[in-house]
Parts: structure tokens; C-alpha cells; sequence
């Protein structure tokens, strides 16, 4: 069991997680494609979401909202270990495998990340054509 901002999630034995407004104000919600193993860590992330660690090693991140699976990930042992940072998940198992993911993206407005796509991109639309920014013209 976890906090999720003012609703409650809850895993079950046989890998199912549901996200419950305990005030009843809102339908609970079933997270997709859950593995069909314990979920052993719930944290709440950024944006909306839930991250789950489960016994088979999966890692797994969902948007609240709905339950729509946005990233799965699969670790070496049970995963035991799950931390949430300001815009970072680092996660552990118990046979010492780890993963560090940025989630700086699911933090940030549309044209933040924009913004931020295009300046790591060196690359723009030209003509039909995509050509190196500030290259000379051929």
C-alpha cells in the first residue's frame, strides 16, 4: 500500500494494483498489464504516477488517471528496493541488480519538454529535409 496524492494504492497478491479515493469521490482505478507476480513496492511518482516493483523483478510505471502502462522494465531477482526522488526513480533487488531512471520528462509541462527536445537536437526540417542546425547550406 502506498499514498498517491489524496487517493490510496493498493497491490495484491496476485499482481493486481488499484488506485481507491478513500473518499469515495472517484472510481477506483486498475492499473494495465500488471506481471502476474506480488507487487513487493508502490511509491507514488511524479505527474501522476505510480511506480510498482514486483517479486519477478518488474518495474513498472502507470499514469494514475486511467492505469495506462508507460514503462515496464524487468530486473535480475525480486525487486526490493525502490526510491523516488524529485525527478529520478533508482531501484534495487535483493540479488543486487539496479536500474536509475530519469523522470524528469513526466514532471514537466509539454512545451518545457519540447523546449527541451529541441535544444538536445541538433537537427531541423529543411526543405523536406532534415540537415544539422546552423550547418552551411550545401
Amino acid at each position: 500500500m502506498a499514498r498517491a496524492g489524496d487517493r490510496i494504492v493498493l497491490g495484491y497478491p496476485e499482481g493486481s494494483i488499484e488506485i481507491v479515493d478513500p473518499s469515495g469521490g472517484a472510481p477506483a482505478v486498475l492499473l494495465d498489464e500488471p506481471p502476474a507476480s506480488r507487487p513487493l513496492r508502490l511509491a507514488a511518482g511524479p505527474g501522476d504516477i505510480v511506480v510498482a516493483g514486483f517479486a519477478d523483478g518488474s518495474l513498472g510505471l502507470w499514469y494514475a488517471g486511467d492505469g495506462t502502462l508507460l514503462e515496464h522494465r524487468r530486473l535480475h531477482g525480486p525487486l526490493v528496493h525502490l526510491r523516488v526522488g524529485n525527478r529520478s526513480l533508482d531501484a534495487a533487488t535483493e540479488l543486487g541488480d539496479h536500474r536509475s531512471m530519469d523522470l524528469g520528462a513526466l514532471d514537466s509541462s509539454y512545451p518545457d519538454l519540447l523546449d527541451r527536445v529541441r535544444s538536445g537536437t541538433p537537427v531541423v526540417w529543411e526543405r523536406g529535409t532534415a540537415v544539422l542546425e546552423g550547418a552551411p547550406p550545401p
